[in-house]
């Protein structure tokens, strides 16, 4: 046991007299880093603009406004129709479907009767 103590204590103490020269590598990586970053983008480079996400519930009742006018309307469809991605169009017929407010009709989806 003493000899696992003493190992240990050994151990830190190499450890202990890398780590100012660790430091030391890391202040100037982090210094280049920012000097080559902030070069990085300039005042005529396009800027990216953030997709504005739908409003809670827009995209469900977009759907349903579709389904109603077009009974038997298939999920592809929907998203053509609605330009919402068909990704988000499958997620939501799938929770309108175990909700109960549509139900399939014809190879698409219908209102459901309630």
């Amino acid at each position: 046991m003493a000899n696992d103590i003493s190992a240990m204590k050994r151990d830190i103490e190499r450890r202990l007299r890398d780590l100012p020269q660790l430091i030391e590598e890391h202040d100037r990586l982090t210094a280049a880093h920012r000097i080559l970053s902030s070069n990085d983008r300039h005042d005529d480079d396009p800027v990216a603009v953030p997709r504005r996400r739908a409003a809670r519930g827009a995209n469900r009742g977009a759907i349903l406004a579709v389904v109603k006018e077009r009974p038997g309307i298939a999920s592809s469809q929907i998203a053509v129709a609605t330009g919402i991605a068909k990704t988000v169009v499958y997620s939501t017929v799938a929770h309108l479907k175990r909700d109960g407010e549509i139900q399939p009709e014809k190879g698409g989806y219908k209102i459901a009767r309630r």
